[in-house]
This record gives C-alpha cells, structure tokens and sequence, in this order.
C-alpha cells in the first residue's frame, strides 16, 4: 500500500512497478518514479501533462506573472568554450549598458508590476564593474511581493 495524492491508499502488488496513473497519485516520487516520469511518451506523457495542469491550477491558478532580466553586458573576462559570450569569440559585437539604461528598464519592469527582476551579465572581475551594483537599489525597484510566493 503506497499513500496517494489526497491521502488516498494505492494498492500495488509485490515486485511490480507502478504505472504512471499510480505514480501520479502520490505525494513525492521516488527516484524510480521520476526517472519513468521523465521517460512517458504518448498516452503516459498526456496523463502527466494533465496531472501538471491539474496541480498547477491548484496552487497558482491562471494567473500569469511577469519575470524580467536585464542583459546589461555581453563583455567577459572568461573563456568557457560552452558560452556564446566567452571573451574569445569574435564574432559578436560586445556591449555594456549604461546604469542609466538598466535602471529606465528596472523602472519599465516596476511600472508594469513585474514579479522579479534579475540583471545578468558576463564575468568582469575589477572593483569598478563590482561597484556598479549599489547603483542598481533605489526608489525605483521594491522587493518582489507579488507572484505564488508572495501573494
């Protein structure tokens, strides 16, 4: 007897294995049972995508929430061979916003009740990029208290 989504009871005999209504059932997942979730195709993969948007209607409803990120830079002082913005590829054209242009568009974030913010960059290690930072907190950004967390 394994307990179900709800506090229901699912009955399984001995030695085999779930199938995914049963796994969809339960409160956590087990390795196994992620590893199938993560394998359903076809008639498996619907049951999941419904499961999904079940629970997700449940907890966040059709709400739709505003995220934001600000690519300030594309400048890198790092050569990871995974990244597009590695400081070796020259074939793109390096920028670097102005603080008064990451803070126009954190205000056009704000003003349109965006749930976050994140701004994002590549790798610069010198005390002038790093004391850009404190710039970015001021009247015009507030802590996020909107969204499924911080409603």
């Amino acid at each position: 007897m394994v307990e179900g989504f709800n506090g229901t009871a699912v009955q399984r005999p001995r030695g085999k294995k779930m199938n995914i209504k049963e796994i969809l059932e339960k409160d956590s997942f087990s390795r196994e049972d992620i590893v199938k979730l993560l394998q359903a195709k076809g008639e498996e993969r619907r049951l999941l995508f419904t499961r999904s948007a079940e629970i997700k209607e449940k907890y966040i409803g059709s709400k739709v929430w505003f995220r934001g990120l600000i690519e300030f830079s594309n400048v890198c002082s790092k050569d990871c061979l995974y990244c597009g913005i590695r400081k070796g590829n020259k074939n793109l054209k390096r920028y670097n916003l102005s603080d008064d242009e990451i803070l126009a568009a954190a205000k056009f974030a704000f003003d349109n009740n965006y749930g976050s913010l994140a701004l994002q960059s590549g790798e610069i290690e010198s005390q002038a990029f790093t004391k850009r930072a404190p710039a970015f907190h001021g009247p015009t950004m507030r802590p996020s208290t909107t969204g499924p967390t911080g409603e």
